[in-house]
């Protein structure tokens, strides 16, 4: 499935760099897709956002600081006894927030924090390779997404109505019940691709993932 989504973005011309295969694919659009989740009700309510940190959500990330919002970011592998970086926009030089959402950028500017540490968040914005019309969602096969998310829950920095989203391609889009999912995978409530939003029956039902953590 994960091979599949790699090469429908390359046959389609709208994978991005640096590339699909073997990541979380960046897409011709992202800046677009991360304008219009910007535009959306739970994104104005966010006063702090936690972000992957994968290349397609950079645009994410760079809008949630130009907005004056804290983002929290998974360290790379989520290695170490303080494994997010915390980016506050009042510590990111002007005119700077482009830079400090990249890898680089961030570990220069911001600071490393333990889960405990962190303070409450109001929305989650994870990538994915693919993700069905029911909120099943596919990453590359690290499981990092979901241990950061649990991670966060287990501290309380995110409550079960904290709503999470994607941005992705309408080609990343599955068909509903087409992604296997254990009681441990997160699910997402708002699927946001360049032409539109997409509400998924996660965010109705309530279902998300980490059953196991209370």
């Amino acid at each position: 499935m994960r091979a599949a989504t790699w090469a429908r973005l390359e046959s389609e011309g709208v994978a991005a760099y640096p590339g699909a295969r073997g990541r979380i694919p960046n897409f011709i659009g992202a800046g677009h897709a991360a304008e219009r989740l910007a535009a959306h009700p739970i994104w104005r309510r966010a006063r702090r956002v936690a972000v992957t940190p994968d290349v397609p959500q950079a645009p994410v990330r760079e809008l949630a600081l130009r907005h004056g919002k804290v983002v929290y970011m998974e360290a790379p592998r989520l290695l170490g006894p303080a494994p997010f970086l915390e980016l506050d926009p009042a510590a990111i030089p002007p005119g700077k927030a482009g830079w400090a959402a990249n890898l680089d950028g961030a570990f220069a500017c911001g600071r490393f924090v333990r889960p405990a540490d962190l303070r409450p968040v109001d929305l989650v914005v994870v990538g994915s390779v693919a993700v069905d019309r029911d909120g099943a969602r596919l990453g590359k096969g690290g499981g990092f997404t979901d241990r950061g998310y649990a991670l966060m829950r287990e501290a309380r920095a995110v409550s079960a109505s904290v709503p999470v989203t994607t941005t992705v391609h309408e080609s990343q889009i599955l068909d509903p019940h087409l992604i296997p999912m254990l009681v441990h995978d997160l699910r997402v409530d708002v699927v946001v691709a360049p032409s539109g939003v997409l509400h998924t029956s996660a965010s109705r039902q309530g279902e998300r993932c980490c059953k196991s953590v209370a």
